[in-house]
């Protein structure tokens, strides 16, 4: 789902933090699409994708599409 609406950016700067490559850590392109990809930090990728996740769930809540309990089935 995710790469059907990408947010691509910027290659000189993480998309999450906004900082810059700095000594040690890179920003480095994330996803496969071909039109662009978000580019960040390998350290800031989990709190990005998480914050991401998250808005699409409110996104979804607030046309009112709850979120299905992910419960097993003994």
């Amino acid at each position: 789902m995710m790469e059907q609406n990408p947010e691509p950016s910027l290659p000189d700067r993480c998309a999450w933090c906004y900082e810059p490559d700095v000594s040690g850590t890179l920003v480095v392109p994330f996803g496969t699409q071909s039109h662009g990809h978000t580019w960040l930090h390998s350290g800031c990728w989990e709190v990005w994708f998480r914050d991401r996740q998250h808005r699409a769930e409110q996104a979804l809540m607030e046309v009112g599409i709850e979120r299905p309990d992910h419960q097993v089935d003994d």
